[in-house]
Protein backbone atom coordinates (compact mmCIF):
# COMPACT_ATOMS: atom_id res chain seq x y z
CA UNK A 1 0.00 0.00 0.00
CA UNK A 2 1.08 3.30 -1.02
CA UNK A 3 1.83 6.11 1.33
CA UNK A 4 -0.85 8.67 0.15
CA UNK A 5 -3.81 5.84 0.45
CA UNK A 6 -1.77 5.18 3.64
CA UNK A 7 -2.53 8.56 4.85
CA UNK A 8 -6.12 8.53 3.08
CA UNK A 9 -7.32 5.58 5.31
CA UNK A 10 -5.46 7.05 8.22
CA UNK A 11 -7.65 10.37 7.99
CA UNK A 12 -10.90 8.41 7.64
CA UNK A 13 -10.01 6.99 10.50
CA UNK A 14 -9.26 10.05 12.64
CA UNK A 15 -12.23 11.47 11.18
CA UNK A 16 -14.58 8.72 12.25
CA UNK A 17 -13.12 8.24 15.39
CA UNK A 18 -13.35 12.33 16.05
CA UNK A 19 -17.33 11.54 15.72
CA UNK A 20 -17.65 8.09 17.39
CA UNK A 21 -15.70 9.67 20.61
CA UNK A 22 -18.03 12.81 20.54
CA UNK A 23 -20.86 10.96 20.25
CA UNK A 24 -19.67 8.53 23.22
CA UNK A 25 -19.01 11.48 25.12
CA UNK A 26 -22.04 13.47 25.02
CA UNK A 27 -23.87 10.29 25.65
CA UNK A 28 -21.96 9.36 28.86
CA UNK A 29 -22.37 12.70 30.27
CA UNK A 30 -25.63 12.85 29.98
CA UNK A 31 -26.30 9.27 31.36
CA UNK A 32 -23.81 10.07 34.40
CA UNK A 33 -24.70 13.66 34.76
CA UNK A 34 -21.36 14.48 34.82
CA UNK A 35 -17.97 12.62 35.20
CA UNK A 36 -16.75 10.90 37.69
CA UNK A 37 -13.56 11.68 39.07
CA UNK A 38 -12.39 8.73 40.35
CA UNK A 39 -12.38 6.79 36.85
CA UNK A 40 -9.55 7.38 34.85
CA UNK A 41 -11.94 8.96 32.06
CA UNK A 42 -9.50 9.96 29.97
CA UNK A 43 -8.32 6.28 28.60
CA UNK A 44 -12.20 5.80 28.43
CA UNK A 45 -12.41 8.33 25.98
CA UNK A 46 -8.79 6.99 24.08
CA UNK A 47 -9.90 3.60 23.92
CA UNK A 48 -13.32 4.48 22.31
CA UNK A 49 -11.14 6.77 19.89
CA UNK A 50 -9.17 4.19 19.07
CA UNK A 51 -11.86 1.07 18.64
CA UNK A 52 -13.90 3.57 16.67
CA UNK A 53 -10.37 4.22 14.46
CA UNK A 54 -9.49 -0.06 14.37
CA UNK A 55 -13.16 -0.84 13.16
CA UNK A 56 -12.95 1.78 10.58
CA UNK A 57 -9.41 1.40 9.10
CA UNK A 58 -10.18 -2.74 9.92
CA UNK A 59 -13.47 -3.05 8.33
CA UNK A 60 -15.38 -0.16 7.65
CA UNK A 61 -12.70 0.72 5.26
CA UNK A 62 -14.23 -0.37 2.25
CA UNK A 63 -17.53 0.84 2.20
CA UNK A 64 -17.75 0.39 -1.24
CA UNK A 65 -17.87 -3.12 -0.83
CA UNK A 66 -20.93 -2.60 1.90
CA UNK A 67 -23.19 -1.06 -0.51
CA UNK A 68 -22.61 -3.74 -3.27
CA UNK A 69 -23.50 -6.69 -0.32
CA UNK A 70 -24.44 -9.60 -2.35
CA UNK A 71 -24.90 -12.61 -0.53
CA UNK A 72 -22.80 -14.64 -2.36
CA UNK A 73 -19.73 -12.95 -0.48
CA UNK A 74 -20.53 -15.53 2.39
CA UNK A 75 -20.14 -18.32 0.51
CA UNK A 76 -17.56 -16.78 -2.31
CA UNK A 77 -15.52 -14.59 0.75
CA UNK A 78 -11.63 -14.73 0.53
CA UNK A 79 -9.94 -16.71 3.60
CA UNK A 80 -6.30 -17.14 3.96
CA UNK A 81 -6.35 -19.85 6.50
CA UNK A 82 -2.36 -21.10 6.06
CA UNK A 83 -0.44 -19.65 8.61
CA UNK A 84 2.11 -17.66 7.75
CA UNK A 85 2.39 -18.74 3.93
CA UNK A 86 1.27 -15.65 2.15
CA UNK A 87 3.05 -13.20 4.46
CA UNK A 88 6.38 -15.03 3.51
CA UNK A 89 5.19 -15.32 0.23
CA UNK A 90 5.09 -11.20 0.28
CA UNK A 91 8.49 -10.80 1.78
CA UNK A 92 9.53 -12.76 -1.48
CA UNK A 93 7.83 -10.16 -3.30
CA UNK A 94 8.23 -6.86 -1.44
CA UNK A 95 9.56 -6.00 1.71
CA UNK A 96 7.36 -2.95 2.11
CA UNK A 97 4.34 -4.78 1.86
CA UNK A 98 5.59 -7.53 4.89
CA UNK A 99 6.62 -4.71 6.94
CA UNK A 100 3.35 -3.10 6.13
CA UNK A 101 1.06 -6.25 7.02
CA UNK A 102 3.13 -7.90 9.62
CA UNK A 103 4.02 -4.35 11.53
CA UNK A 104 0.79 -2.71 10.87
CA UNK A 105 -0.94 -5.44 12.56
CA UNK A 106 1.26 -5.59 15.68
CA UNK A 107 1.15 -1.70 15.65
CA UNK A 108 -3.10 -1.58 15.71
CA UNK A 109 -3.44 -4.07 18.30
CA UNK A 110 -0.64 -2.52 21.19
CA UNK A 111 -3.26 -0.05 22.49
CA UNK A 112 -5.92 -2.55 23.23
CA UNK A 113 -2.96 -4.71 25.03
CA UNK A 114 -1.57 -1.54 26.94
CA UNK A 115 -5.37 0.49 27.41
CA UNK A 116 -7.30 -2.65 29.22
CA UNK A 117 -5.84 -3.37 32.01
CA UNK A 118 -5.08 -0.03 32.62
CA UNK A 119 -8.75 0.51 32.46
CA UNK A 120 -10.01 -2.35 34.15
CA UNK A 121 -8.19 -3.74 37.19
CA UNK A 122 -9.31 -7.22 36.33
CA UNK A 123 -7.64 -7.28 33.27
CA UNK A 124 -4.23 -7.49 34.31
CA UNK A 125 -3.82 -11.25 33.44
CA UNK A 126 -2.32 -12.06 29.81
CA UNK A 127 -4.58 -14.59 29.58
CA UNK A 128 -7.38 -12.46 29.66
CA UNK A 129 -6.21 -9.80 27.10
CA UNK A 130 -4.42 -12.72 25.06
CA UNK A 131 -8.35 -13.81 25.00
CA UNK A 132 -9.73 -10.43 24.44
CA UNK A 133 -7.30 -9.29 21.53
CA UNK A 134 -7.68 -12.42 19.92
CA UNK A 135 -11.59 -12.41 19.91
CA UNK A 136 -11.89 -8.90 18.55
CA UNK A 137 -9.20 -9.87 15.87
CA UNK A 138 -11.60 -12.45 15.12
CA UNK A 139 -14.80 -10.20 15.18
CA UNK A 140 -12.71 -7.88 12.64
CA UNK A 141 -11.36 -11.11 10.19
CA UNK A 142 -15.60 -12.18 10.14
CA UNK A 143 -17.46 -8.76 9.58
CA UNK A 144 -14.14 -8.02 6.52
CA UNK A 145 -15.25 -11.44 5.24
CA UNK A 146 -19.24 -10.97 5.84
CA UNK A 147 -19.23 -7.47 4.50
CA UNK A 148 -16.49 -8.33 2.01
CA UNK A 149 -14.22 -5.14 2.98
CA UNK A 150 -10.76 -7.80 3.24
CA UNK A 151 -9.34 -10.37 3.08
CA UNK A 152 -9.88 -12.62 6.17
CA UNK A 153 -6.12 -13.64 7.24
CA UNK A 154 -5.35 -16.29 9.55
CA UNK A 155 -1.97 -14.31 10.12
CA UNK A 156 -3.60 -10.98 10.88
CA UNK A 157 -5.13 -12.62 14.06
CA UNK A 158 -1.50 -13.83 14.79
CA UNK A 159 -0.62 -10.60 14.80
CA UNK A 160 -3.21 -8.45 16.22
CA UNK A 161 -2.57 -11.04 19.17
CA UNK A 162 1.01 -10.57 19.38
CA UNK A 163 0.39 -6.27 18.99
CA UNK A 164 -1.90 -7.30 22.40
CA UNK A 165 0.88 -9.14 24.09
CA UNK A 166 2.99 -6.54 23.26
CA UNK A 167 0.92 -3.38 24.95
CA UNK A 168 0.51 -5.68 27.71
CA UNK A 169 3.96 -6.01 28.25
CA UNK A 170 4.40 -2.52 27.62
CA UNK A 171 2.18 -2.03 30.05
CA UNK A 172 3.60 -4.41 33.03
CA UNK A 173 7.57 -2.56 32.00
CA UNK A 174 6.08 0.96 32.58
CA UNK A 175 5.20 -0.20 36.00
CA UNK A 176 1.48 1.08 36.17
CA UNK A 177 0.45 -2.33 37.56
CA UNK A 178 2.34 -1.43 40.90
CA UNK A 179 2.25 1.99 40.73
CA UNK A 180 -0.88 4.06 41.48
CA UNK A 181 -3.57 1.28 39.58
CA UNK A 182 -4.39 3.63 36.65
CA UNK A 183 -5.17 6.59 38.31
CA UNK A 184 -7.49 4.71 40.94
CA UNK A 185 -9.98 3.27 38.67
CA UNK A 186 -12.68 1.36 39.50
CA UNK A 187 -13.47 -2.26 39.37
CA UNK A 188 -15.90 -2.09 36.87
CA UNK A 189 -15.80 -5.29 34.83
Amino acid sequence: MSIPRIYQFLTRALLFAIVVTLIYIIIRYIFYKGFKKEKPELLSIFLVFYLASLIQITVIRGYEAILDFNISYLFLGKWQLVPLYYTFMELKRNLWIFLYHVLGNILWFMPLGFLLPCIYIKLTDLRKILLICFLVSLSIEVAQWFLNTGISDIDDIIFNVAGGIAGFYLFKITGIIKEKRCLKREDNI
